[in-house]
C-alpha cells in the first residue's frame, strides 16, 4: 500500500524556500499553518502535533474549536529564542 503524501510532502523545494520567505517577510502577528511552521523549523507535522497533544511546543490557536491549527509568527519566534544553545555539552 502506498504511503499517503502530506501537503509537505507534495510541495517542492522551491515551494518550500517560498512559504519560508513568506513567514519572516509577514508581521509578528500573522497566523500560519502547521505546514509553514515545520518548513521554517524544520520539524515534522507528527512533531508539532505531538507537542500540541503533550505540551512543550508552541502556542497555537483553534478558531472555534475546529479542526483549523494557526501559529502565530511571534509564538514561533519566542519558541526559537526560548529553545536557542550555547554549546551541546
Amino acid at each position: 500500500m502506498a504511503k499517503r503524501l502530506n501537503k509537505l510532502d507534495r510541495m517542492t523545494s522551491e515551494e518550500k524556500v517560498a512559504e519560508s520567505l513568506r513567514f519572516w517577510e509577514a508581521g509578528n502577528d500573522a497566523l500560519f499553518p502547521p505546514e509553514t511552521i515545520a518548513i521554517v523549523l524544520g520539524m515534522s507535522l507528527a512533531w508539532l502535533q505531538a507537542k500540541r497533544c503533550n505540551g512543550g511546543g508552541i502556542s497555537f490557536i483553534k478558531p472555534n474549536g475546529n479542526k483549523i491549527i494557526y501559529y502565530q509568527k511571534s509564538d514561533v519566534i519566542s519558541f526559537i529564542k526560548r529553545n536557542k544553545l550555547a554549546n551541546t555539552a
